[in-house]
């Protein structure tokens, strides 16, 4: 399970996005300074790491950019992430994040087996993705330099075509946002 560290963040706010939570729009100095995350249902989700991060967007006095968010939101979704994991049973934590040695160690082998088959198939075979969720791992993964960009989309855009016409501005922003994070350039 070799996620980068801002991926989580990013698969948060994709999940938001996909729960028509937030949304892409340009800021207060208009659309030529960048689009902005903004809050357009406050209601909870139902997921624990996924309300936290959209706790944390009401909280804010104002919109802000994808790569802010995500860099902001690491360190919590990591935590929340991980904890979630382990009540489930699917990983144990050793060690402190952060600090040398830190890992996480599998315990859910058919878990792990099933996510990683469906991410491999989204990579080689993008045609095939029905679940948008599977779609963003594989973005996230695409982008975040874990994998070649063999099958890249288009320079235009840089999420895939698995996600729902009405949030794939608001999804691209986001994955954009990861990739200026990661550092893979504008």
């Amino acid at each position: 399970m070799d996620y980068g560290y801002f991926d989580v963040s990013t698969a948060a706010l994709i999940e938001l996005a996909l729960a028509r939570r937030i949304a892409a729009r340009p800021g207060s100095l208009g659309p030529r300074w960048g689009l902005k995350l903004h809050v357009v249902d406050p209601r909870a989700t139902g997921d624990p790491v996924v309300d936290g991060a959209l706790r944390t967007l009401l909280g804010r006095s104002r919109p802000r950019s994808a790569t802010r968010n995500i860099s902001s939101l690491a360190a919590a979704t990591v935590d929340a992430t991980v904890s979630a994991l382990e009540a489930r049973g699917i990983v144990q934590a050793v060690g402190r994040r952060g600090r040398r040695g830190a890992h996480l160690v599998v315990l859910d082998r058919d878990a792990q087996r099933r996510v990683t088959g469906q991410l491999n198939t989204a990579l080689i075979r993008p045609e095939t993705v029905s679940d948008p969720r599977v779609g963003a791992l594989a973005d996230i993964r695409r982008l975040s330099g874990l994998q070649s960009a063999q099958n890249d989309p288009s320079p235009d855009t840089f999420a895939g075509p698995w996600h729902p016409a009405d949030v794939r501005e608001t999804v691209d922003e986001i994955v954009h946002g990861l990739r200026l994070v990661a550092g893979g350039g504008t």
